[in-house]
């Protein structure tokens, strides 16, 4: 017996057994992302097998943080700040021609204003999705990309929650998001978290974490 791991927009889990007649045996995907190690030694002690090793889990509750997400390095800031660039040229060139060679219309400056506002919705919505969340006991850090282009780092505690939720990721109903909610109306918004078994998992540790009832 062995643990597989996934690696895509989160992590899943799977046993694969390998039988004395050559068959494989693939499980489902662990739903509780949480206790795949306590999980997986009950399942071997069951079937009289050796614990197999272990793959690293950044979800595990037995971890002193757990993580959601990547870090946010130099690669992706450069990449945000290219994409803002590109954004701003793409809008601006055209518009500048127009006033310039006196072409300027109500359908360019339509065309231009409706180009703005779809750059500034896919620029707000890589701030609000683009975060790495460490989770320790008592605390949350996160960290995103700012509308400036660089990192903003902040903490909360469990004292400045109200409530924390489950929302869709916008993927065919496959993908799911943690929303917590402050007691200031604000709203911080998790990595993409792959099924909804492995998302209640994941929000049940950090309710735990973060001693809320």
């Amino acid at each position: 017996m062995r643990l597989r791991k996934s690696l895509g927009k989160s992590v899943e889990f799977t046993l694969v057994i390998e039988t004395q007649s050559e068959d494989t045996l693939t499980s489902p995907p662990l739903p509780d992302i949480t206790q795949v190690r306590k999980t997986t030694a009950q399942i071997a002690r069951l079937l009289q097998l050796p614990a197999p090793e272990l793959a690293e889990n950044p979800f595990d509750a037995a971890n002193a943080a757990i993580r959601l997400g990547r870090p946010i390095g130099p690669k992706r800031l450069r990449a945000y700040r290219a994409l803002i660039v590109l954004l701003a040229c793409s809008l601006s060139l055209p518009f500048i021609y127009a006033l310039w060679s006196g072409k300027l219309s109500a359908l360019g400056i339509a065309v231009w204003s409706l180009g703005a506002i779809l750059a500034f919705v896919l620029i707000r919505y890589l701030y609000r999705t683009s975060a790495f969340w460490i989770v320790r006991d008592g605390v949350l850090r996160f960290e995103r990309l700012s509308l400036k282009g660089t990192t903003d780092t902040d903490t909360v505690r469990g004292d400045e929650v109200a409530r924390i939720d489950i929302e869709s990721g916008g993927r065919r109903g496959s993908h799911y998001i943690i929303a917590i909610r402050l007691r200031t109306g604000k709203k911080i918004r998790s990595p993409v978290l792959v099924g909804k078994d492995q998302t209640r998992a994941v929000r049940a540790e950090i309710i735990r974490r973060l001693e809320l009832n």
